[in-house]
């Protein structure tokens, strides 16, 4: 006889990445809820506007529903030992009526392009419309509720740490964030806009590249408004903003959850490919049968505790520590990821092609507008992948920075300014550096400075190139720039994810430790080998979970039943 699974009481107030749904539940119980918790340190609270105002106007912190008191919640968390972090929704939410917007306020559907209705399913199936945040009552009330957030906090004395949560959903190789719309709000507020820019521009016409432009600059701005209204107001707690990515959380997702066809290998695919481009996936939509299957290894094993302190890191942890296994990744591609063509142009080049193939769950994006090169000097990343389209002066320094201290660089010069290419020249003469020239499918300059590697070549000559051709160039460059790694090779359905850690007492003769987590999300056996170059010595096998391993000199062969997982631990020694 079938029987409907029970969810735990944990499930519904902690749905997941440490989150707490504190309207869930009663003030009450939030001390035995978290004292019985198995969490770790972090208790993360989602600000739930519409839980403290049905209408936008009367607000309740604390006066009439107890579940209000955030000072109540702040003293138990202290008491317990625990961090509480504060996150303020700037976009709709999934997992709420509304989208979290008061019921009074939620009077323009949020729509996409081609005029449906947005909305998402949560973890029991129910389905949440959402509603624009480009309508002008939703920017007042929500003005209006900051303030007075912001007030409670300081009269109370909360001095959590608070963030700007943008939520969305991860998708075709992008994050998409919830906030952007194509509502009539949209339509209304975009065309002033577009006027303002023609009239700035002296344009009588614009084109369809430039409305694209013009899009994301709009969407940008709205997004920004928001931002700015929790930076400035919430001022004293304010950390700055996060994107968390709801896996499941796509309109196509919602009827693959009327179909019963929820796939744990897009999940795991969308988990993995979320932190590859900085974002932190969140489980919160998952139907309890997937959050608990091969995801809760994933969780274990990549989503942990280590993984929450490193993404609320900025201001919220007191010591780093270096023993813990964080991202690892061989390659690191900056792009702009407000415009969605900038993976287009890196793509004509052939490298993403190749990183999926060679490297493929070893690589990962970074948002150029957000490169700050001292943050990379003692990053994992073996090299840096620049497209000159997106470098001004300012960046060109940044990225010339990055090589001087020891980065292994290649910029792209097809689309670079060209006062930005005569400065490049002026930068190998100044510091008589010497330009190694060769000529293969395109002229390809590489300067040497210490253990620092700049490759400069013009993907304009790729035009005629097949794709075979230009895998081997890849190949050769990489290569070349010094690049040592592992290959695998596999049937085609296991996933996996690298991690390091600095070295402990009793790992003295390596450098560094790295670990490979492997997952099989398929319902399916699968095999896969690794064979590892002499720099790495293994070390052991840990959570292994029906996956049998045979283990011969500098290879290893897996073999997978449906839902296995496993992880590998190597010591890496230096030349």
């Amino acid at each position: 006889m079938l029987t409907t699974p029970v969810v735990k009481d944990e499930d519904t107030v902690f749905p997941g990445e440490n989150w707490f749904f504190y309207w869930k539940t009663s003030a009450s119980l939030w001390k035995s809820k978290i004292e019985q918790t198995s969490l770790t340190d972090k208790i993360i609270v989602p600000i739930n506007w519409s839980f403290h105002t049905d209408t936008g106007d009367k607000i309740d912190f604390a006066k009439q529903k107890p579940e209000t008191d955030f000072k109540r919640l702040y003293d138990i968390c202290k008491e317990l030992d625990k961090e509480i972090i504060f996150l303020l929704p700037v976009s709709p939410v999934p997992y709420l009526p509304n989208g979290g917007i008061p019921y009074l306020l939620a009077r323009t559907a949020s729509c996409d392009q081609y005029g449906l209705n947005r909305a998402s399913a949560d973890s029991d199936g129910t389905i949440h419309n959402f509603y624009s945040f480009y309508d002008p009552r939703v920017y007042k009330g929500f003005t209006r509720f900051c303030s007075e957030l912001n007030s409670y906090f300081q009269e109370s004395g909360i001095k959590a740490p608070l963030w700007a949560a943008n939520c969305g959903h991860y998708s075709h190789g992008h994050f998409h964030s919830y906030v952007f719309d194509r509502s009539v709000a949209f339509q209304s507020g975009f065309s002033r806009f577009v006027e303002m820019k023609k009239s700035e521009l002296k344009l009588e016409k614009i084109t369809a590249e430039q409305e694209h432009e013009f899009i994301i600059e709009y969407n940008e701005t709205i997004s920004r408004i928001y931002i700015d209204i929790v930076k400035q107001s919430m001022e004293k707690n304010w950390q700055g903003v996060k994107n968390f990515s709801f896996l499941e959380g796509s309109m196509n997702s919602i009827e693959n959850r009327m179909l019963d066809q929820v796939s744990d290998s897009k999940i795991i695919d969308d988990a993995l490919k979320s932190l590859d481009n900085g974002v932190l996936p969140s489980s919160i939509l998952l139907p309890n049968r997937n959050k608990n299957g091969i995801y809760s290894d994933l969780k274990k094993q990549v989503i942990n505790s280590s993984r929450l302190d490193e993404f609320y890191n900025d201001k919220t942890i007191i010591a780093d520590n270096d023993y813990i296994f964080k991202t690892s990744n061989a390659v690191n591609i900056f792009h702009n990821v407000k415009d969605f063509k900038s993976k287009e142009l890196i793509a004509f080049s052939g490298f993403i092609d190749f990183c999926k193939n060679q490297f493929s769950w070893n690589y990962s994006y970074s948002d150029i507008n957000e490169f700050h090169w001292e943050d990379y000097v003692e990053s994992p990343f073996q090299f840096f992948y620049f497209n000159g389209k997106e470098i001004n002066a300012e960046l060109l320094g940044k990225v010339l920075k990055l090589f001087m201290s020891g980065g292994k660089v290649l910029i792209d010069i097809a689309y670079l300014e060209k006062n930005l290419r005569r400065r490049l020249e002026s930068f190998y003469l100044e510091n008589e550096l010497s330009v190694e020239k060769i000529r293969f499918v395109t002229e390809i300059n590489t300067v040497t400075m210490g253990e620092g590697r700049l490759l400069i070549f013009n993907s304009n000559d790729f035009q005629e190139c097949s794709d075979d051709e230009l895998s081997t160039f890849w190949n050769k460059v990489t290569k070349s720039i010094g690049y040592i790694g592992c290959e695998i090779s596999q049937s085609g359905e296991v996933r996996y994810k690298w991690q390091e850690r600095a070295i402990a007492s009793s790992d003295l003769k390596y450098d560094k430790v790295k670990r490979i987590s492997f997952f099989n999300p398929s319902s399916y056996k699968q095999k896969l080998n690794i064979k590892y170059p002499s720099e790495y010595v293994f070390q052991k096998m840990i959570d292994q979970n029906h996956v049998e391993i045979n283990n011969t000199p500098h290879e290893i062969e897996l073999n997978f039943m449906p839902k296995g997982s496993i992880s590998l631990d190597f010591g890496i020694i230096s030349e």
